[in-house]
């Protein structure tokens, strides 16, 4: 199945609409990269066909739209030098770098441009990318699940898995060697359970993420600079004991 990845040239810009509603990106493509598996194929565009696929997106009141695409509603999570929205309905997302990090990005390799847009028909198509590494527990609510970050996959998981993995990463950063014993991740005797359900939910093909040293003990595999949180959304958060982990990750 193939994907579109567009390099963009953009702005930022606060352009009052109506009463609480502002555009806050727009770009225009100069790059066109399809992917099919692991295939890339380049296509520099031309003016007449870099407007056809313009990108804007807009603000109303807290939320966020893709406004050239039908409006669909987009989640904002911030990761390093990027900052990616993501559609709801799992139709894509829109990448763009922050303001002044430019440069960085370019040290860094990671693209030559601006921004990057990339279009997908479901977020299952993005297994096939280089795997990263890197966890972005957003917690966003949507449609009843909360939203993460997995090596550019947005997955929404039950209250249930994201605590199981919030605890897992908390432990990263508190636990020695990162390992937390299965009743620090819940009382009773269903541990198991709900960590195979965790898997299940990030879709993960093999074991390496989540380890088990047999002793009743769990770890994620991620080194400590890998995970980042969304201290906005979670300062807020519904579960006190999340909550309560997050202040001791600061």
């Amino acid at each position: 199945m193939k994907k579109v990845i567009m390099t963009l040239i953009f702005l930022i810009v606060s352009v009052p609409l109506y009463a609480k509603e502002m555009i806050i990106f727009t770009g225009i493509p100069e790059m066109k990269i399809s992917e099919g598996g692991v295939d890339r194929v380049l296509e520099n565009l031309n003016k007449e066909n870099a407007i056809k696929f313009k990108c804007t997106i807009t603000k109303i009141d807290d939320k966020y739209y893709w406004t050239s695409r039908e409006n669909i509603e987009l989640i904002p999570i911030s990761s390093g030098a990027f900052i990616t929205y993501w559609a709801v309905n799992g139709s894509g997302y829109v990448r763009v770098v922050k303001p002044g990090m430019k440069e960085e990005v370019k040290r860094q390799e990671t693209n030559s441009c601006r921004g990057v847009l990339q279009y997908s028909p479901t977020f299952r198509s993005l297994k096939r990318q280089v795997i990263k590494n890197e966890l972005v527990l957003d917690g966003s609510l949507v449609k009843g699940k909360y939203a993460i970050v997995l090596d550019d996959r947005k997955i929404l998981l039950s209250h249930k898995s994201f605590k199981y993995l919030f605890k897992l990463a908390w432990a990263i950063f508190k636990k020695e060697g990162g390992w937390i014993h299965k009743l620090d991740l819940e009382e009773g005797e269903n541990q198991g359970k709900y960590i195979y359900r965790l898997k299940k939910e990030l879709s993960l093909a093999d074991g390496k993420l989540i380890e088990n040293n047999r002793i009743g003990c769990y770890r994620l595999n991620l080194k400590k600079e890998k995970i980042q949180v969304n201290k906005k959304v979670l300062d807020n958060f519904e579960d006190y004991e999340i909550k309560k982990l997050l202040e001791e990750m600061e």
